[in-house]
């Protein structure tokens, strides 16, 4: 940790190219890459095309050649001819059930539509013997509710981010109050940054990981302002640079601070696989444990290294001022 908080210039830089990656990825996924947006929205939050082929197991025989194998290579073979291709397929087969291909939103719903009555058709002659019930081509839309939670969320943290200004402002001082406000603002952007990287499926569940983004730098900055401000309050440190005492407290800081967001990672991640057991899909748990892992990397990173390369900056400038306001008293 020594002299860690001389090194503002280079974190800058490493955070700015993390953040420019996710943009550009971004952009590359919206504009180049068929069926992909900016952000990798999914569940709640995803607008997908779906054929549904529904059917009865319990119909089947023996001598049927009708199977669920059967309905897979007809489906598939009846989009690979009208040039479509599934993102995803759920299926639930125990005594019969349906399968579900969903596609991406700008798929065209006529050409899905022609898919299901093509094989619709293509099982016509043993529809009543096999079991086949329907096929269905539909469009989904993001749900509202998720929506409107997510910008509720937002505002709670504005208001919240407001009161905890205040609260620095009068505890720690401004350049305090300052250096949180950054800090709020780099670990939110790195957070985001590299949820875009790692192209992870973001259902509402993230606003769990945004508002942990959030308080865990709040924490964070409690703690590093905590020490660093008993270490400009000892007289043994009055020689040393605003820069040199900064280092000091971070130094003390990093230990608990690594603990403390490690903490959080584990309960959030909890919390949101708890809510998640209903949906038990590979990228339902996921995505939780990958954005518990970036909340932790993100934080970590921005309040223990970036944020008091920051706030000497602010510290040094702030004794600058002071002792030319005394020098013009005097």
């Amino acid at each position: 940790m020594n002299k860690i908080s001389s090194k503002m210039h280079l974190f800058i830089i490493i955070s700015s190219i993390i953040v420019a990656i996710g943009i550009a990825l971004g952009l590359i996924f919206e504009f180049a890459v068929d069926g992909q947006r900016f952000v990798n929205f999914g569940g709640d939050l995803g607008s997908y095309k779906a054929v549904t082929v529904r059917y009865a197991l319990a119909d089947l025989n023996e001598d049927n050649d009708f199977t669920e194998d059967t309905i897979k290579e007809t489906c598939q073979e009846v989009f690979a001819n009208n040039g479509v291709n599934a993102n995803e397929i759920f299926a639930e087969t125990l005594n019969g059930g349906e399968i579900t291909y969903k596609f991406s939103d700008s798929t065209s719903l006529e050409v899905l539509e022609k898919c299901a009555s093509e094989i619709e058709v293509a099982f016509g002659e043993v529809n009543m013997s096999s079991g086949l019930t329907s096929v269905v081509a539909n469009g989904y839309k993001a749900n509202l509710g998720a929506i409107k939670a997510i910008v509720a969320c937002v505002i709670a943290l504005v208001v919240v981010v407001i009161v905890e200004f205040i609260y620095f402002f009068i505890r720690y001082g401004l350049t305090a109050a300052l250096s949180m406000l950054v800090a709020l603002a780099h670990n939110a952007a790195l957070f985001v940054a590299l949820v875009m990287i790692v192209r992870i499926q973001v259902s509402s569940a993230i606003v769990t990981f945004v508002a942990l983004t959030v308080f865990a730098t709040l924490i964070g900055c409690a703690m590093l302002f905590n020490k660093t401000r008993a270490q400009f309050g000892d007289e043994q440190n009055k020689k040393l640079s605003a820069t040199e005492i900064v280092d000091k407290g971070a130094s003390q800081a990093f230990a608990p601070i690594m603990a403390i967001f490690a903490a959080l990672a584990i309960a959030a991640c909890i919390i949101a696989l708890a809510t998640m057991l209903g949906s038990l899909s590979l990228a339902s748990l996921l995505m939780p444990a990958l954005c518990a892992v970036i909340c932790f990397a993100a934080c970590l990173y921005g309040t223990a290294l970036f944020t008091p390369s920051v706030y000497s900056r602010f510290a040094t400038l702030a004794r600058k001022i002071k002792a030319d306001a005394e020098a013009k008293k005097n």
